[in-house]
């Protein structure tokens, strides 16, 4: 009977949870193409947009973080990985097949949004010792409502809106994809960032 009534309590706890995070993707990939062999990989420097939403701040590290990011899911997997600097430089064997991964980014960064004051009605399970028919002291958990004030509040989100379209050596596209992530009480968008690369990276290791 405890074992049931925890697990009904966990699963109200979690009901009771606000949304923290949000995550959107729309994908297209190339059905002819040999993802499998791809061993080499040029990433392109992005293209930054403005986006408008209010209170957005965007990251002025986006280029080297996106590079870096992509860099080490890329290398994770074994995949070579070069840049625009690495073609300047001529550092590139052209004998080998290559994929260009060119990012475009919609929003990288933060934004704030003004929280109204709200009250909240909560319910709460607490333990109190009652008197059992024997006479004998005995814990039970009852069900309480808490009304709860939340004062007004600017709350900060992190965002990672991007786009990375990736074409073969022949300038086909072979491999579309648009990865939205907000996460709400956060400013750092590296663990969101890591994600869609490490993601982008697994689809692409794969036919």
């Amino acid at each position: 009977m405890k074992k049931i009534f925890s697990t009904l309590l966990i699963l109200i706890l979690l009901l009771a949870l606000p949304v923290l995070a949000s995550a959107e993707k729309n994908k297209w990939k190339a059905n002819d193409y040999d993802f499998a062999s791809v061993h080499n990989v040029i990433i392109a420097e992005p293209d930054i947009n403005v986006p408008t939403i209010d209170g957005y701040i965007a990251d002025p590290f986006s280029q080297n973080k996106i590079e870096a990011s992509l860099r080490q899911a890329l290398e994770k997997r074994k995949i070579n990985v070069f840049t625009q600097e690495d073609i300047d430089k001529g550092n590139i064997p052209m004998r080998n097949i290559y994929l260009t991964i060119k990012p475009v980014v919609h929003a990288l960064g933060k934004w704030s949004e003004q929280k109204e004051a709200y009250y909240e009605t909560r319910t709460v399970y607490k333990k109190i010792t009652v008197e059992d028919n024997r006479g004998r002291d005995t814990t039970i958990t009852v069900p309480t409502n808490e009304t709860i004030y939340h004062p007004a509040r600017i709350a900060w989100h992190a965002i990672a809106n991007l786009e990375f379209v990736i074409t073969s050596p022949d300038g086909k596209k072979v491999y579309m994809i648009v990865d939205n992530r907000d996460r709400v009480e956060e400013t750092d968008t590296s663990g969101m960032l890591g994600r869609i690369c490490n993601d982008l990276v697994d689809d692409i290791s794969r036919n």
